[in-house]
């Protein structure tokens, strides 16, 4: 008994009414090789059925003997109803690359200057009292206030030393200061004087003479003079607003207002001050926080 399988047989004996030596066949994208168990086993009509690589040539059709039949049932069975394919495994990503994080904001940095240290001096301001000893103490002052609102502090110096002006303008351009103060302190006049660079103001460019290197930046000079000019207001501390040529302001490449403390004369309603008052020192401090940390959210580097 002979039956007729719809496959398209790529390789088969064409000895009528007997055995294929092989039969390679496909259906749909499924190949299929049936073969005898052994050699010569073709004449007992044994035959098993296994997936095997497509060969050249076609024929519609392939009679074979009652063992065959059998495994081209099966065989068909297994065309018509695939063996379903588990779904593919999810590739875990690969574990040892970090996750893109985003960029970390540049940390506001901003320099203080404490004048003079050392051999120099500065002003004598009371009879034991010398200026390079209250700019320095202000300065530490301040560095703790700013750092306690999160703000980078850079000094020029902190201790007892004199750093030559080119260095305390080579320490704040290279730290790529938001902001530098320059503190002064003198035993004349009243309040705090604020100075910026008496320097025409240019526009920026992409390298600077280092003698007029703050002319690019005046103009943002004076708005934060102006800033910490209007946080003095608000206070019972007399301001006063002005230009000079201060070393090192003219090198730097960053805002700078040099901040010169004097004793706070008495007037009606209003207490006088001593520079070296504690109480009074900490409530300068506190006005230049206070500004600084303004001219921080209106300030953008460019």
């Amino acid at each position: 008994m002979a039956r007729a399988y719809p496959f398209r047989a790529l390789r088969c004996s064409t000895a009528p009414h007997s055995l294929p030596e092989a039969v390679v066949l496909e259906s749909g994208a499924q190949k299929t090789a049936i073969q005898p168990a052994v050699p010569g086993a073709a004449s007992r009509g044994v035959a098993v059925a296994r997936y095997g690589p497509a060969v050249s040539g076609a024929v519609r059709a392939v009679r074979c003997g009652p063992a065959v039949l059998a495994a081209l049932a099966a065989v068909t069975a297994l065309a018509q109803n695939p063996i379903p394919q588990p779904p593919p495994v999810p590739v875990p990503p690969n574990q040892s690359q970090p996750p893109v994080q985003p960029p970390t904001p540049r940390p506001y940095v901003v320099v203080l200057d404490p004048a003079h240290g050392g051999t120099n001096t500065g002003a004598r301001l009371e009879r034991d009292l010398l200026e390079k000893t209250v700019t320095l103490s202000l300065a530490h002052r301040l560095a703790a206030a700013l750092r306690a609102r999160g703000i980078s502090v850079v000094m020029t110096r902190d201790r007892d030393v004199d750093i030559p002006d080119l260095q305390r303008a080579e320490i704040a351009n290279h730290a790529r200061a938001d902001a530098c103060l320059t503190l002064h302190a003198t035993a004349t006049g009243s309040g705090v004087h604020l100075f910026t660079s008496s320097l025409s103001p240019t526009g920026s460019a992409e390298f600077l003479p280092w003698q007029t290197a703050q002319s690019a930046w005046v103009t943002r000079s004076l708005r934060m003079e102006a800033e910490i000019d209007t946080a003095f207001s608000h206070t019972s501390i007399h301001a006063t607003m002005g230009q000079a040529a201060i070393e090192p302001v003219d090198h730097l490449t960053c805002p700078a207002v040099a901040v010169e403390l004097a004793p706070e004369e008495a007037a009606p309603g209003v207490r006088g001050y001593a520079i070296s008052d504690p109480a009074y020192q900490k409530s300068v401090v506190q006005v230049l926080t206070d500004a600084i940390q303004s001219w921080r959210r209106d300030w953008t580097r460019p």
